[in-house]
């Protein structure tokens, strides 16, 4: 079954900015994850 998401109250910029911590953090617990998701870090970071 389909769940609506519930609306973020908070602006893009914040958003932005807690996925890029979130997965600083995933990069800091191994080198797997910083292969995986430093293209995505550095893509958010230039937007």
């Amino acid at each position: 079954d389909l769940v609506q998401v519930p609306a973020v109250m908070e602006s893009e910029d914040r958003v932005k900015q807690r996925i890029i911590d979130a997965h600083r953090v995933l990069i800091s617990l191994n080198d797997a994850n910083r292969n995986e998701f430093k293209d995505l870090i550095s893509a958010l970071e230039c937007n």
